[in-house]
């Protein structure tokens, strides 16, 4: 079996920036991933997202002030896995969502809101799947069912899940059918929707080339010198990108700021 060993440094970077598994999720073929979860992982992510209704929903339509206390009560069973409750939206560190609706609430199933949980603050939540039926006619006159799987997110159906102040959650939540729980496919479009929206190759020396530049004058503003960076392909990096490494410098930058503490004898020369 050939070992090749990257020895010039060009060689090296190359294989630090491009070769990795990380770097390497989505197939160049058809852009799906190629690492995916599977067998005891995927199967806890479909019973994590049923969905019940009825008897068999254990404190459907619950209100809980928070995460915390909705995960205390589930833990107390007192609500189970598999029922919508209301939670409001302030408590799922979903930003975005507070910028898409005037309403104050949101309902999903204790297990969805803990999906959501773990996926990136930015990034849409997902309700679940539901089959979108399209009917079209036949030249013979008969009419033509076409199913789609589609997946529920805050992007394009938010408000079929948030409620209103005065609401009846119980009555509201019924009203809806239930959504299917996601499978191993729908999981692969998930992972590929968050590579494409979080993660980019560049390289080391083009970061550092920015980085060298910030001082406390101008790390608020480096937006627009990180959109114009390119990626290994030769594209420029999607603006989402940009405004994360932006965000995480002008976080780190300030705790470096507030941590700083420089002595007397170098106060003059600190350059903070």
């Amino acid at each position: 079996m050939a070992i090749h060993v990257p020895i010039s440094e060009k060689a090296v970077r190359e294989a630090q920036e491009l070769m990795l598994a990380s770097k390497n999720i989505l197939g160049p073929k058809d852009g799906e991933p190629i690492i995916n979860p599977s067998q005891d992982i995927i199967l806890g992510l479909y019973y994590l997202t049923i969905e019940k209704t009825g008897e068999k929903a254990l404190g459907e339509g619950n209100y809980y002030s928070s995460l915390d206390e909705l995960l205390l009560a589930y833990e107390r069973g007192k609500v189970s896995l598999h029922s919508r409750v209301v939670l409001p939206i302030k408590a799922i560190n979903k930003p975005k969502l507070l910028e898409q609706t005037n309403k104050p609430y949101i309902f999903s199933t204790v297990g969805k809101f803990l999906l959501n949980s773990m996926l990136p603050t930015e990034f849409e939540f997902v309700f679940g799947k539901y089959v979108e039926k399209h009917y079209s006619q036949k030249p013979n006159g008969e009419t033509k069912v076409t199913e789609k799987e589609v997946i529920h997110t805050s992007r394009n159906d938010l408000d079929r899940y948030t409620l209103g102040y005065g609401e009846n959650f119980r009555e509201e939540i019924q009203k809806l059918d239930l959504n299917l729980a996601l499978s191993k496919k729908d999981i692969a479009r998930i992972i590929r929707k968050i590579y494409e929206d979080y993660v980019a190759v560049i390289t080391i020396e083009d970061i550092a080339s920015i980085l060298n530049n910030v001082n406390k004058f101008n790390y608020k503003e480096q937006l627009e010198n990180l959109e114009a960076l390119i990626d290994y392909k030769g594209d420029k990096i999607p603006s989402s990108h940009a405004k994360l490494i932006n965000q995480f410098i002008i976080d780190e930058f300030e705790k470096i700021s507030f941590t700083y503490k420089p002595l007397e004898s170098q106060k003059d020369s600190a350059d903070w």
